[in-house]
């Protein structure tokens, strides 16, 4: 059964995709998300989850391919990641420390744009999977001036208040890595593959937090993945963002470049474990 979460209460509904519209503890009223209610529960002790088994460095876009179908209909979702609570609020579970709060509140304009930069990059052939392999992690660039006068006097501690503050502020820029496992540099050469280079010189991707699906592309020519951190002037980049990761059974809808719909999760905590026992070279 899903249900359309409300301010006072929960509303059953019939259909399998709804539309979310709830007042938020950020004190904004939601714009529609689209969500699979019975599959954006908490995440259980007992489920499969991804894990660094399931990902290996340099493949070629056919081997990312057909891991993502693989991990798209198995049973392993991403840990700990947003669900929608009985007051129709989307938490994020945090790995509190220092004593702080184990869950942040996340505003729907935040799900409702990086559902727009999956499509939008999609579209545009920017990206071809929605897993950790390809198209999987975040960066922020936030607005200096927003860092220095509201998140940096939040507590180390308060990790929860910094995220939903973060992600609060539509100003925000989210930054995408992609083709993070594809091989497309030999002994720091870049293959003759256009297909290969369009992936390297297109692998930095900048959406808004808007909702409107707008992407920049940005370039880190003195790296030798083309792995950007610089941005514009008056933007303080935060390494820490948040992981996506497309699953039959995801939480939020997203259509793919036929016009397909298909579902998505998102949390902080990433793939578990950490992805360090390969090799990594200096893609991050």
């Amino acid at each position: 059964m899903l249900y359309s979460p409300h301010p006072g209460g929960i509303m059953k509904i019939k259909t399998t995709i709804i539309s979310l519209t709830s007042l938020l503890a950020l004190g904004t009223l939601a714009k529609s998300v689209e969500v699979n209610i019975e599959n954006c529960k908490e995440a259980s002790k007992h489920e499969k989850i991804l894990d660094s088994s399931d990902f290996k460095w340099n493949q070629t876009p056919e081997e990312i391919k057909e891991r993502e179908i693989k991990l798209y209909n198995s049973e392993k979702r991403l840990e700990k990641r947003i669900f929608v609570n009985d007051q129709g609020k989307f938490v994020l579970p945090i790995d509190a420390s220092f004593g702080g709060a184990t869950e942040a509140i996340i505003p729907a304009h935040y799900i409702n744009s990086v559902r727009a930069h999956i499509e939008t990059a999609l579209r545009r052939g920017y990206v071809e999977s929605i897993i950790f392999s390809d198209m999987g992690h975040q960066h922020f660039y936030i607005p200096q001036k927003y860092y220095d006068e509201v998140i940096n006097p939040i507590p180390v501690k308060d990790k929860n208040i910094r995220y939903e503050k973060m992600l609060a502020n539509k100003d925000l820029k989210i930054l995408y890595h992609t083709a993070e496992q594809l091989k497309m540099v030999e002994d720091k050469k870049l293959l003759d593959n256009r297909h290969l280079q369009w992936r390297f010189y297109t692998r930095n991707i900048v959406g808004d937090n808007k909702e409107q699906g707008t992407l920049e592309l940005i370039h880190q020519k003195d790296h030798s993945h083309n792995t950007a951190r610089e941005y514009d002037k008056g933007y303080r980049y935060w390494g820490a963002g948040l992981y996506i990761s497309a699953n039959k059974n995801g939480c939020f809808a997203f259509k793919d470049k036929e016009g397909k719909t298909k579902f998505f999760d998102i949390n902080l905590v990433g793939i578990n474990p950490p992805s360090v026992a390969d090799n990594p070279g200096d893609y991050f």
